[in-house]
This record gives C-alpha cells, sequence and structure tokens, in this order.
C-alpha cells in the first residue's frame, strides 16, 4: 500500500494514499493496472458551487463585515477556474476584482455561468467559442489592445481549430479530454512464485485539465509519484535461529530461481532472477551479524515485446553503434547477509542498509553493491556498470536444508544502460533508471 504526495505549493500538498486489491493484482500476470484519480472538472466544480453558496450567505448578510470574506471567496473562483482548469490562463471575463464588478449579483451571475459551460461537452465547447458570447471565449494575451486598430490583441482564444484532425481544440486537448482530464493516474503491475510477489508502482500526474500547462506527454512525478518496488510472501520471514540450531547448513550453499519485474521510465520488464548463497560460520547470531553472501542474477530482461536491455548504445539512429551491446544478465555480486536488527526484520536474515531506528525499529534500504557487471548476448568481456547500484533482500520460509525462498528490490542508476529500440537503430530511455523487485525459491 504506497502512499505518495501530490505536488502543490508549499503546505498545500495532500497525502494519497493508494490500495491496491493484491489478490487482483497477483492474478494479473504482470500485467499492468490503472487506478484513476479524481478529475479535475469535478474539484472545480466543487469549488464554484461552494463559493458561490457562500457568497450568496454573505451577501445576504448585507454586512460591511463581510466585504473581505467575500473577496477571498471571488479569489478561490478565479483560482480554480485559472489553474486548476484552465492550467495558468484565466478567461477575461473573470479576471476581474470582486470590488472591481458592476454589482455583487454579478459574481453569481459569472460562477452560474461557468458552472453551466462545465455541465457538458457541448455547453463547454459553445462557452469556449471565440466567436460567442460564452464566459470562457478568450483569455489574455498580454499584448496591450491597440485602439487604433479593429483587433482586439488583448484577446486570445482558448479554443483553435484543427484542421488536421477536424476538431476543436485547446492546447492540444479535445473538449473531452478538458472534461476526462484526472489529476493523476496510479499504475502498478506484480509478478509472482509460488512462494513469493513482487512488483512496482508509479504514478503519472498533471498540472490541470488543461494537462501540463498544454504539454499532452503525462509527466511522471518524483519522488513522492515513485517509482517504488515492493515486495512480500506468504511465508514468514526466516529466523537465524541459534548457534545450536542454524536456520541454514552452515558453510554449505543453496540456489535459489524465480523471477523478476521492473520498470524503466513507463515500460514494464521482464525476466528471470536467480540468488546464489553461500553460508557462513558465524560465532554470534546478533544484529548485524554476518552469516554469510549472497549473489543476484538477473537474466533476460526485456519488455513485453521483447526489447532487451542495451549498454554503451545512443538515442541517436545516424550513430553506427546505437543500439549497443545486447545484455544477457546483470550480476550484482556479493552482498553480506545480516541478522536483522530490533522491529520488524528482529532476528530475520537480511540484505541491505540499516536505517535509523523509531521506536525501537530498525528499518532497513537497498545496499550499494560495488562492481555489479552486465553479461553481453554475444560473445565478449564483462562489462562494468557505472552509477550507483542497489539491492535489499529477505529470505523466508523455512526448510530442512535452509529458507525456502527470498524476497527483495533492485535499482540500476547507469548512464549506459536502455533498450534495444524495436527496429534495432538505436536505444530507447537511455540512461533512465530501472527499478525491479525478484522473488526466487528453492528449485
Amino acid at each position: 500500500m504506497p502512499t505518495f504526495q501530490p505536488l502543490g505549493e508549499a503546505g498545500d500538498e495532500t497525502l494519497i494514499t493508494a490500495k491496491w486489491e493484491l489478490a487482483a493484482l497477483a492474478g494479473n500476470n504482470g500485467a499492468q493496472i490503472a487506478m484513476n484519480g479524481p478529475k479535475w472538472i469535478d474539484g472545480v466544480i466543487t469549488t464554484l458551487t461552494r463559493e458561490r453558496d457562500l457568497l450568496s450567505t454573505l451577501q445576504g448578510l448585507n454586512s460591511s463585515d463581510t466585504q473581505a470574506a467575500e473577496e477571498l471567496a471571488w479569489v478561490r473562483v478565479q483560482d480554480a477556474v485559472q489553474y486548476n482548469f484552465f492550467g495558468g490562463l484565466l478567461p477575461l471575463k473573470l479576471t476581474d476584482a470582486y470590488t472591481a464588478l458592476d454589482s455583487e449579483a454579478d459574481a453569481i451571475d459569472l460562477i452560474n455561468r461557468a458552472l453551466d459551460a462545465l455541465s457538458s461537452n457541448a455547453k463547454l465547447e459553445d462557452a469556449l467559442d471565440p466567436d460567442g458570447t460564452g464566459i470562457f471565449d478568450h483569455y489574455d494575451s498580454g499584448t496591450a489592445d491597440d485602439p487604433a486598430t479593429d483587433a482586439r490583441e488583448n484577446e486570445a482564444d482558448f479554443r483553435m481549430y484543427d484542421a488536421a484532425d477536424r476538431r476543436n481544440e485547446v492546447s492540444t486537448r479535445t473538449i473531452a479530454n478538458l472534461r476526462g482530464e484526472r489529476e493523476y493516474k496510479v499504475f502498478s503491475a506484480m509478478g509472482t512464485t509460488d512462494y513469493t510477489r513482487f512488483g512496482f508502482w508509479r504514478r503519472e500526474s498533471t498540472t490541470s485539465a488543461r494537462r501540463n500547462d498544454g504539454n499532452v506527454a503525462n509527466v511522471i512525478r518524483g519522488p513522492h509519484g515513485g517509482p517504488g518496488t515492493y515486495a512480500y510472501s506468504p511465508l514468514d520471514s526466516t529466523n537465524v535461529g541459534t548457534l545450536q540450531n542454524l536456520s541454514f547448513p552452515s558453510g554449505g550453499s543453496a540456489t535459489y530461481t524465480g523471477e523478476t519485474i521492473a520498470l524503466q521510465n513507463t515500460t514494464i520488464l521482464y525476466g528471470t532472477a536467480s540468488v546464489d548463497v553461500s553460508w557462513g560460520t558465524p560465532t554470534s547470531v546478533a544484529a548485524g551479524q554476518t552469516v554469510g553472501t549472497m549473489a543476484l542474477t538477473i537474466s533476460g530482461l526485456q519488455s513485453a515485446v521483447g526489447d532487451p536491455l542495451s549498454q554503451g548504445g545512443s538515442a541517436d539512429v545516424t550513430v553506427t553503434t546505437a543500439a549497443g551491446n545486447e545484455i544477457m544478465d546483470i550480476v550484482f555480486p556479493t552482498m553480506n547477509i545480516i541478522v536483522g536488527a530490533a522491529g520488524d526484520f528482529a532476528n530475520n536474515m537480511v540484505v541491505g542498509e540499516a536505517g535509523t531506528p523509531v521506536d525501537d525499529n530498525t528499518p532497513y534500504g537497498e545496499v550499494t553493491v560495488s562492481d555489479v557487471r552486465y553479461r553481453r548476448a554475444l560473445a565478449g568481456a564483462d562489462i562494468a556498470a557505472t552509477g550507483t547500484n542497489s539491492v535489499k533482500a529477505l529470505f523466508v520460509g523455512q526448510g530442512v536444508d535452509g529458507p525456502l525462498g527470498a524476497i527483495g528490490t533492485w535499482t540500476l542508476t547507469d548512464d549506459t544502460i536502455g533498450r534495444v529500440a524495436p527496429d534495432g537503430s538505436h536505444t530507447d530511455d537511455l540512461g533512465v533508471d530501472i527499478y525491479g523487485a525478484f522473488g526466487v525459491e528453492v528449485p
């Protein structure tokens, strides 16, 4: 259940909790599920309705004591239309200050006209008609009107006709787009094995109903908008045991195999994962004690349409090596398996970096891994990874020969890594961080 905050003015951010039905995610075979946030227009309508009713009540009191409150209510109306709906553009018919209106009744009339315009696609299209008399016909162009000409240089049109698509648009957004735009969408996808569940979440958000001030592309907001990764298991975490009765074969080894799911920008990547463990011969099972080492290998990572990872490529199609070196494996070598400290991971076997304890609970984050390398799909020496690359893992279950599996997350931040484009001519998302999660278990 990831939590995050959307962008907003300082002190004006709202905490959002996205709740996922884990069974639905697990049963979706790694496909992405979207959770829709509220529509911008619904919030604007709510604001305008609330402020209209407040203004009506305050005006009915006919008292100078309510003047400041009335002016603030009108400003909130202007802000909702300007920033939440039109992405910074305020319709000219709403630009007057409250005290500059011909009468207080004009404020109620203008709000009612705006609410009527927002009530349907057809009414909004009419209200945006630059040749009509609608409430949203023009906004301030920023150019002073020249009284010597017939044109109104100070007026800019919201609504423009796109001849190619034969439709009316506002900053490339259709009327239906404006009314249907959502404040955010949260996406998640999950991979599974018998004993493990693992996945990612991310959020795409917009700044207004006009999307990102007219930019059609969704913008992924971070860090509160993710991406984030998670992993869990229906099995209990493995308890390290005691020196006399360890939960693993002292001096032994084990290999666990499974799958991974990852995200690069907005593209989901799928592959396999394996964990090779060398169990130590500890002299203590106290918190922080190393009880073994593990290596994580991510193999065959590629998009749903088969585009594999590439190292050393270029986004420029004119470069002869634009596709780069196709990667077969990502190897995160030797990482210490330690005994978890007090709290949620007490006496568990963890790969990670301990954080600052809070209320006697020590959190663990991904630990930076040195000497990460790539194996090429074609013959050739391994290639050293650059950037900061990290892993977190937790062992789960208990069998005769040790834990039954492991779950975890991994991050790759290498400027030389992307994906081979579908036509092989270049590298997509070159240098974009990859966030992954994995689950492995005994064969």
